[in-house]
């Protein structure tokens, strides 16, 4: 079966605005495909049917780590923490 059409992107968005009015926006994607019977253990909403196609992997199948590593959530967890760490925000008034 073809899986051309059957392109599939996850995505998170993380938005924090602090007291003094900064504002840090990210946003991540997990880009895959959508297969057509389910595989792997972990039984999280589209995760037995995600084909990450790097991996050859549904996102039910890998193990944390690697999830962690290709997916949107631990992309933009990361990418928050990095523009978090340089930016001078007042967190505390």
């Amino acid at each position: 079966m073809e899986y051309e059409n059957r392109t599939a992107r996850f995505v998170c968005h993380i938005c924090c605005v602090f007291p003094d009015g900064k504002r840090i926006d990210c946003e991540e994607n997990s880009e895959g495909r959508i297969i057509f019977e389910c595989k792997g253990d972990g039984d999280f909403g589209y995760d037995p049917v995600f084909l990450n196609e790097e991996y050859g992997l549904t996102f039910a199948q890998m193990d944390m780590e690697t999830k962690n590593e290709v997916s949107h959530r631990g992309k933009a967890v990361r990418t928050f923490a990095d523009i978090f760490a340089s930016t001078n925000v007042d967190i505390i008034q």
